[in-house]
């Protein structure tokens, strides 16, 4: 006859982690960091979509303003006869800095997906060229002088200036109708 003899094991405390317990770990572990990851891409492209509506609303915002603050100050407003109305040119006599002259033109550039846009410059007596605005889209920017309601044979003297501007897929569009100052004394010419 066999004899049993029963001992009593020692339970042994438990280092680590079982096999299981690291699987399940590491799923968990790889769900959320797919998840910060989809929320991190989500948050670039925001940023980057938004960055090309500003950017796209700061042009024709720029635009507006330049425009704005040299005809209003012309007391000669000469339109080109095209489909734009570029290049623009304003001229008034400043008392402290004599007579000034501005010229604002376009021309054609090609954005990184490949379309054509507008680059518009301003000239000021006859120095170096800035830029004002560098994505305007050739369909919607066009500056021309206005005409009477019912009555499109009658010029006013007010200068509608239509701007669109487009970076990337965001477009961004103004218009603006803009007085000199000079009309109200009469010296202003067309």
């Amino acid at each position: 006859m066999k004899i049993l003899i029963c001992r009593k094991q020692k339970k042994r405390s438990q280092l680590g982690f079982t096999l299981v317990e690291m699987m399940i770990g590491l799923v968990i572990g790889t769900m959320i960091l797919a998840g910060i990851g989809a929320l991190m891409q989500h948050l670039l492209i925001t940023t980057a979509q938004q960055s090309d509506k500003t950017l796209a609303q700061v042009e024709v915002h720029y635009v507006s303003f330049w425009i704005g603050e040299d005809v209003a100050q012309a007391q000669s407003i000469s339109l080109a006869k095209s489909s734009t109305g570029f290049p623009l040119t304003l001229n008034w006599t400043d008392p402290e800095a004599g007579d000034t002259t501005i010229i604002y033109s376009v021309g054609n550039m090609t954005d990184k997906l490949g379309r054509t846009l507008l680059k518009l410059t301003r000239t000021k007596d006859g120095a170096g060229n800035s830029t004002v605005a560098e994505h305007l889209v050739p369909e919607g920017t066009r500056c021309y002088q206005k005409t009477e309601t019912g009555n499109e044979s009658v010029l006013t003297n007010v200068l509608v200036l239509e701007v669109t501007a487009r970076v990337d897929q965001k477009v961004e569009s103004g218009s603006y109708e803009i007085s000199p100052r000079a009309y109200s004394a009469g010296n202003v010419t067309w």
